[in-house]
């Protein structure tokens, strides 16, 4: 399926789309609103990554990207779920040095009524 055309309503070509994205990319580095460095991978990379992160499954990664395979839809579902894992992670953490914290200034607490 096409999914973009150029002003004259004709499906792009590679080469015509990646002259055009480079013009362009020019054009917002020189404006100040991208970084240079701004390539289709880390396009890619973006897209995959927020597809992910708003709820798109491996299938809907696949789709956006244009694999046939599953493996890079995979690889970017892992990179996410890997992120997932590690907030999680530290939210324990931090519940977990919330509630010593706790313990011990109640313990502190009770030792000063007993001094009294």
């Amino acid at each position: 399926p096409t999914l973009a055309v150029t002003s004259r309503g004709t499906p792009w070509t590679e080469s015509g789309f990646r002259s055009s994205f480079f013009t362009l990319i020019r054009k917002l580095v020189k404006d100040s609103k991208v970084a240079p460095g701004l390539t289709f991978h880390g396009l890619r990379h973006t897209l995959s990554k927020q597809t992910v992160e708003t709820g798109g499954t491996r299938e809907h990664v696949k789709a956006m990207i244009g694999d046939r395979s599953n493996t890079m839809a995979d690889y970017y579902s892992r990179e996410y779920e890997k992120k997932g894992h590690a907030t999680a992670t530290v939210r324990k953490l931090e519940r977990n040095e919330r509630k010593r914290l706790e313990k011990t200034a109640d313990a502190v607490g009770k030792n000063k009524k007993g001094v009294r």
